[in-house]
């Protein structure tokens, strides 16, 4: 990985170097101009876009977008890449400072419509990464979105792939985005690939990604049946024997135990896109022996990762509270990877054993 020093000295010629790499199909630019032109048709969809271009180096993307009348901000840890860029847009507001430590003052409190980043993220560490995205989406607008354009995977078989093919070209030095490990933290992250070693990642708020409480039709059961016969669905049940049977005959009896029934010891949903597809399930009861109000969240496996379970978690405890709850528990194997989807809405783990982690969330 360059220091600011390096940058400084590949500024003059990087607007050629990645050009050439992107003609030649070559790895680290491959797919180069497919990803900042997908980005620019995103920004441009919103007339006088707000942007914040995170590493923007001599502004190939950003001064495309200041001529198109965005209000253009910006950070770069080289001085040399900022003069390179005011050079070619004299009222954006760009400054210097090393972002793997954070936004730089005079940013830090402003709201955008877009933070973009084209190869310039992937300096960071993985830690880095997460911690400052979530930073940089509660600094979005509503509906707002980070779009980030760099070499970027689906899976690690697909980068280790790459690196094989790269040989001695390959960066060590840097680390590169893979989106099925990204995921676990931002559940919602879009993947939209421009080259077999590039694309663009598009992560916004939770409370962006639209899903709704629906309460389910008799009929509608079908949905439940068909998710909980689903082994990759039911994966987190393994240790509770996994799939469920749900037939038909037992529809009418759970309905009204579940949905019909309004003593407020349970409280059921389905989860509903904005597409108007049944997505998954939030649920929970009173377990009368411990007093407590136990969580349920399944997302069929087919509509994972793209923030539904976080979303419907969150409304799930919303609703809760309005019913008199003041907290809500869930039980989990102590091997399913969603604990950390729970901690992130605000639970805490109260006690494990070796088989699962108990875990609350206090609602008032």
């Amino acid at each position: 990985m360059l220091d600011n020093k390096g940058f400084d000295l590949w500024a003059d010629g990087y607007d050629a170097a990645v050009g050439l790499s992107d003609e030649e199909n070559s790895y680290p630019f491959a797919g180069y101009k497919d990803v900042l032109g997908m980005i620019f048709r995103e920004v441009m969809a919103k007339k006088n876009a707000k942007v914040l271009d995170i590493g923007f180096g001599t502004g190939t993307l950003t001064t495309k977008l200041y001529e198109n009348e965005c209000d253009v901000y910006g950070q770069d840890f080289s001085q040399r890449m900022i003069e390179l860029a005011q050079q070619k847009m004299e009222k954006a507001h760009l400054y210097q400072g090393d972002f793997s430590k954070g936004l730089v003052k005079e940013l830090v409190d402003l709201k955008y419509d877009y933070i973009i980043g084209t190869y310039s993220l992937h300096h960071l560490t993985d830690e880095q990464k997460i911690s400052f995205f979530k930073s940089l989406t509660d600094r979005l607008n509503e509906g707002g979105k980070l779009l980030i354009g760099d070499v970027a995977f689906e899976t690690r078989a697909e980068l280790e792939k790459c690196r094989e093919e790269a040989a001695d070209d390959w960066d060590e030095d840097e680390n590169y985005f893979v989106l099925d490990e990204l995921r676990e933290a931002f559940p919602g992250a879009e993947f939209y690939p421009k080259s077999y070693c590039s694309g663009v990642i598009e992560i916004k708020k939770v409370n962006d990604i639209c899903v709704s409480l629906y309460i389910p039709k008799l009929e509608d059961l079908w949905f439940r049946e068909e998710f909980m016969a689903d082994p990759a669905t039911m994966e987190y049940n393994h240790a509770w024997g996994g799939t469920i049977p749900f037939p038909k005959e037992k529809w009418e009896g759970w309905y009204n135990d579940w949905v019909v029934n309004d003593d407020e010891k349970c409280f059921y949903r389905y989860l509903k896109n904005t597409d108007g597809e049944f997505v998954g399930e939030v649920a929970y009861h009173i377990d009368s022996k411990h007093n407590m109000c136990m969580a349920d969240v399944i997302i069929a496996s087919k509509y994972r990762g793209r923030g539904y379970g976080k979303a419907g978690l969150l409304l799930l405890c919303e609703q809760a509270k309005d019913n008199g709850m003041d907290s809500i528990y869930d039980n989990i194997a102590i091997d399913n990877t969603a604990v950390r989807l729970f901690i992130e809405c605000g639970f805490m783990e109260e006690y494990r054993t070796e088989e699962i982690i108990m875990l609350k969330k206090q609602l008032v």
